[in-house]
């Protein structure tokens, strides 16, 4: 904003350097029309010997002050696109990190489903193996319900054997 300000400046000069000659001018006209005529073309003749001088040095000034605020809106130019390409360099990363932070967090979690999902096939293939040869070595056992708890028909003459915690075993009705 300071460089505009410059820069506004440098033009408000430039206008009150304008009304500041031409009221010189409309003064030294006035001067003029009083003289006589050789002293008014002497007098003219400084005048506008004054006022080119005058000119040349209001554009000198001038150029001077617009070159450098050029050189400031140049350097501001150069500093805002500076800002922006850290700006869009900052979002490209932070784009990045998170596309990045997405592909392995499916991973990772798209690996751990199929681990879980191989673990399971192997266990329904462990009891799917461990029904069918229960099914084969009891195929004769009667199941019923009893009082809705399930129970085994079992061989009331066949001894009774102790489980290694306590437990109680005894034998199927037909084996």
């Amino acid at each position: 904003m300071q460089e505009q300000d410059k820069i506004y400046g440098l033009i408000v000069q430039a206008q009150e350097m304008q009304r500041f000659a031409l009221e010189f001018r409309a003064t030294a006209e006035d001067a003029l029309k009083r003289l006589p005529d050789a002293s008014r073309r002497a007098v003219s003749d400084a005048a506008q010997q004054i006022l080119i001088e005058g000119a040349e040095k209001a554009a000198k000034s001038l150029l001077e002050a617009s070159g450098g605020a050029i050189a400031a809106a140049a350097e501001l130019h150069s500093a805002q696109s500076w800002a922006l390409a850290k700006h869009i360099a900052v979002l490209v990363l932070v784009a990045a990190v998170i596309v990045a932070s997405l592909y392995f967090g499916a991973g990772y979690l798209v690996s751990s489903r199929i681990a879980e999902a191989q673990r399971l096939g192997r266990e329904v293939i462990a009891l799917e193996a461990r029904a069918a040869d229960f099914s084969k070595r009891a195929g004769k056992a009667v199941l019923t319900d009893c009082g809705g708890r399930l129970c085994v028909q079992v061989d009331a003459k066949a001894p009774v054997y102790d489980g290694r915690d306590g437990e109680v075993f005894r034998i199927l009705h037909g084996y």
